[in-house]
């Protein structure tokens, strides 16, 4: 699972505020929607479709100015009556504190992609945090209703 992670680091300006003077919930969605893509994209080296946003949670607001740092992680892969791979991929936005490198968890995402073909590659967990990971993601794309 380590191996599949992908990160950006952006700076959050003033044009992407709410009403309360924070950034926007819809523009943290949509960085970290392409971030995830991007990881299901290189991941599974195939075209890759949206199938469901399985969790989100916005644990705290994010400033204007500050440095966020998205972690994206292929958490769980499997196949199913839906599609002959899901790939489920893990989100995380953490706000950096520059003076002292340390940072704060503010957004958690959860996607799954569907892949037409079958993967030859498969995640598996090198840890024990790794294998919470990797069993909530099974238990997430367990239950995606079938067609």
């Amino acid at each position: 699972m380590s191996d599949t992670q992908l990160e950006k680091c952006t700076l959050m300006f003033p044009q992407e505020r709410n009403v309360h003077g924070k950034i926007f919930g819809g523009y943290l969605m949509r960085l970290a929607y392409e971030l995830g893509f991007t990881n299901a994209r290189l991941f599974t080296r195939q075209p890759v479709r949206f199938l469901s946003l399985d969790k989100i949670a916005f644990a705290r607001p994010v400033p204007i100015g500050s440095i966020l740092k998205l972690r994206s992680t292929v958490m769980h892969t499997t196949a199913s009556a839906i599609s002959p791979s899901l790939v489920h991929v893990g989100v995380e936005a953490n706000v950096v504190d520059v003076s002292t490198g340390s940072e704060q968890t503010t957004n958690d995402f959860r996607f799954t992609w569907a892949v037409d073909n079958p993967l030859a590659r498969r995640v598996v967990p090198r840890t024990y945090e790794e294998s919470m990971y990797w069993l909530e993601a099974k238990r997430s794309l367990n239950a995606i209703p079938l067609p």
